[in-house]
């Protein structure tokens, strides 16, 4: 561990790799007996953080959260290759993905009045108000199709829900392939 940091000092690469490459080692060192994933991601979010405050908004964690199998995959064929780039390839896609959400939404957030579509037949402002449309039409929508739908990324459209979740507006019912959507 104290080579790893010498190393993080030392280093001349740019912070995003840098992070990448750090949380790798730490979870390739694996150094307690649980809890090193988490204390990785945390290690990266807080390198990111230190280079641009914004990162504090954006922590790897809940990053990785939507994507562990590919996260998993990505460590474990680095493992077998010997050295870090999948698992640095796989975080910074993870990484531009999740600007790119942010990004799009700040955007989107300005459009007023988009036609959801001929399914929906009405005008709606925001990304809330057309997923909400949709859920009244078909209660059984996925994440997935809503994202298609809309032309969103997945995770934009599981911060929606989760937004009408907790603000009452929407609720869950059953598991996620035989539940169903309640707008209230």
């Amino acid at each position: 561990m104290k080579q790893l940091f010498e190393w993080m000092k030392k280093a001349k690469l740019h912070p995003l790799v840098k992070s990448c490459i750090f949380h790798y080692e730490f979870e390739f060192i694996h150094p307690f007996a649980d809890g090193n994933g988490r204390i990785g991601r945390l290690w990266q979010s807080l390198i990111l953080q230190k280079w641009k405050d914004f990162f504090a908004w954006m922590p790897i964690e809940s990053l990785i959260y939507a994507k562990q199998e590919g996260y998993y995959k990505a460590l474990n064929a680095s493992n077998k290759a010997g050295e870090s780039t999948i698992f640095v390839t796989f975080m910074l896609k993870v990484i531009r993905d999740a600007l790119k959400d942010v990004v799009e939404s700040q955007n989107q957030s300005h459009d007023v009045g988009i036609n959801v579509g001929i399914n929906v037949g009405i005008n709606v402002g925001t990304n809330e108000e057309k997923v909400l449309a949709l859920l009244r039409q078909d209660s059984k929508l996925t994440a997935k199709t809503l994202a298609s739908t809309l032309g969103l990324t997945d995770r934009q459209v599981e911060r929606i829900l989760s937004r009408l979740k907790t603000t009452g507006k929407i609720i869950r019912h059953g598991a996620s392939k035989n539940g169903y959507w309640e707008v209230l």
